[in-house]
């Protein structure tokens, strides 16, 4: 990432793509009701056409909205945009899952602002159906490929090698080359923070993890002017705070800061509430300091590659980026490593002589000279 992120010049990169320092951005949205809607159906054919259509017309809904925004920005497109369009990832139950990697903060903000516009629609599509259905929604971020990791299955695979995490980088090679088979799926502890995070969701409260939080209102410290007018302004106002909450397993059970966007603002109760509690909007310099300080106070515990809007990134989490950074070069040692050990036990297996891959073996056919094993980075 770039725009002010932790000195990402300095860090050198393993020549392995498959150990591409990155970041994603996670997307929720979740049918509320909906178990109490299919147990008052009276078949099965009452409730399974709008589940059904809601999966399909969530993918088509964000992407739809996803192209109208560009369009609406053609001179940020490529800033606010990247090059790569939201995926779907997974959907579990009534809930449906996108994955969006992100390069800057820009690019963070500007696919929040289509995932609401999406929200507002699914909500509709829903009320539609019945009244009672409603959607809540949680986002967060998580980098990879260390302290977070993309694993690849396939089916029918019973390959055991003794190194996992070289055969699941072999997997993840063929799968970004389109191979047909594979499944991806991502885990690690990001992934689960914002799983629990989900749980403390609400049709109104869009729940943040810390790291985007902290993206979008050092965004919109600086940069709100990139962002054209209309619908697809970025929602700064309704970044909220309320207080920390205990995430079961998370952060070894220490408060997390409930950090979220209001995803239903225009409802009459929800204005009602905030005026009767005074319920505060607070600028977006107070969450950026804020979240600043958090990461500060557990540098480990979070995303590498965030950047910070008032100052250089905290001093113990640029080391932490460091030591990731070394661990990614590791692992690309030990990979070439494992290869080269492979590569010598086939050559010194023994073939008997009248085996077919020894006839084989003894036709001189002309080929390729033999492939040489990258050199390795020298980490800076």
């Amino acid at each position: 990432m770039d725009s002010g992120v932790v000195d990402a010049a300095a860090i050198t990169l393993a020549p392995r793509p498959t150990l591409r320092r990155k970041l994603l951005l996670f997307l929720s949205a979740d049918i509320v009701g909906s178990t109490a809607y299919k147990q008052r159906s009276k078949s099965s054919s009452d409730w399974f056409d709008t589940v059904g259509r809601f999966y399909r017309y969530a993918e088509t809904t964000f992407l739809r909205f996803w192209k109208v925004a560009q369009a609406h920005n053609p001179e940020t497109k490529d800033e606010l945009f990247g090059t790569s369009e939201p995926v779907l990832w997974k959907t579990i139950g009534d809930e449906v899952l996108f994955t969006k990697e992100i390069d800057t903060p820009s690019q963070a903000a500007a696919c929040m602002q289509v995932w609401l516009n999406a929200l507002k629609e699914y909500r509709e599509f829903l009320a539609k159906a019945d009244p009672a259905l409603d959607i809540k929604s949680t986002a967060w971020l998580a980098d990879f490929p260390i302290s977070n990791r993309e694993i690849i299955l396939r089916v029918g695979n019973d390959e055991d090698d003794e190194n996992f995490a070289w055969a699941n980088d072999r997997l993840l090679q063929e799968y970004e080359k389109g191979t047909t088979g594979l499944t991806r799926d991502f885990v690690g502890p990001a992934i689960d923070t914002g799983f629990r995070l989900g749980a403390a969701s609400s049709t109104r409260q869009l729940m943040l993890s810390v790291e985007l939080a902290h993206l979008l209102s050092g965004e919109e410290c600086g940069a709100s002017e990139k962002y054209s007018a209309g619908p697809y302004q970025m929602p700064w106002s309704k970044l909220r705070y309320s207080g920390r909450q205990t995430l079961k397993g998370v952060m070894n059970g220490l408060p997390y800061p409930q950090l979220w966007i209001d995803a239903n603002p225009t409802k009459a109760i929800n204005k009602a509430e905030d005026v009767l509690i005074a319920r505060p909007e607070p600028r977006c310099e107070q969450i950026h300091a804020f979240t600043t300080a958090f990461i500060e106070e557990h540098p480990t515990k979070f995303c590498t590659g965030l950047s910070f809007a008032h100052g250089p990134a905290p001093a113990a989490y640029m080391e932490y980026c460091k030591a990731i950074n070394e661990q990614i070069l590791a692992d690309e040692k030990n990979y070439l490593e494992h290869e080269q050990a492979q590569k010598e036990r086939l050559d010194a297996a023994v073939i008997p002589e009248s085996s077919p891959a020894k006839m084989i073996e003894d036709i001189d056919i002309p080929g390729p000279a033999a492939n040489t094993s990258p050199t390795l980075p020298v980490a800076e």
